[in-house]
């Protein structure tokens, strides 16, 4: 993801970000009701905005992860999506099916995203060199963790593979169809009209 959209994350604050994250995910659990075979171009969207979210923090993604849910392991900072969804399946899924399997994860989900953005929308534009903002930095990185956890919770309930549907859906890099980049190359009008924020102006994904 960081290989064809990376340089484009920081165009956008994290409110912006986030809010798209919150339209993908309503996008998501439509298509889980009424559009199947849009699914996962739908879940690769909210594995890239989320993504964007701990991009624009500067937050690593497996750091993240491992943090949250104490793997004893110290490579699981480095484990691949992959791994740790079967560490999460391993140690969730029976649990997230009792619950209410896939409209539990994605309701979940949904909840995370609404809440990811309450905070950051009340915050505002956070100095990550003030060394003050540590405390919100570490609340927003178990936010991502969440994030995450709950899109691999989804894809077990898919019988998916995140990282493989994902790879699939970008192999050919930037989806917009004037581009299709890697890096992507899109200006910026492409991405965000910033007056109001809507899906079909913005191009990731």
């Amino acid at each position: 993801m960081y290989t064809i959209y990376g340089h484009s994350y920081h165009k956008y604050s994290v409110v912006e970000i986030v809010d798209r994250l919150l339209i993908t995910t309503g996008r998501l659990c439509r298509s889980l009701r009424k559009e199947p075979e849009n699914v996962p171009a739908r879940f690769s969207h909210c594995v890239a905005w989320a993504f964007a979210a701990a991009s624009n923090f500067k937050i690593d993604v497996g750091d993240s992860l491992h943090h949250k849910y104490w793997v004893q392991k110290k490579e699981s900072r480095r484990f691949s999506a992959s791994q740790w969804q079967k560490v999460l399946s391993k140690r969730f899924k029976g649990s997230n099916i009792k619950a209410g399997g896939l409209y539990f994860c994605t309701t979940r989900l949904f909840e995370e995203t609404a809440e990811t953005l309450e905070i950051v929308s009340a915050l505002g534009e956070i100095d990550l060199d003030d060394s003050n903002s540590e405390a919100v930095y570490l609340s927003y990185r178990g936010e991502i963790a969440d994030l995450f956890g709950w899109l691999f919770a989804i894809s077990d309930m898919l019988d998916i593979d995140l990282e493989a549907t994902v790879s699939e859906y970008y192999k050919n890099g930037c989806r917009h169809q004037d581009c299709k980049g890697i890096p992507c190359t899109c200006p910026l009008e492409h991405y965000i009209d910033r007056k109001r924020v809507r899906a079909d102006t913005m191009v990731i994904p």
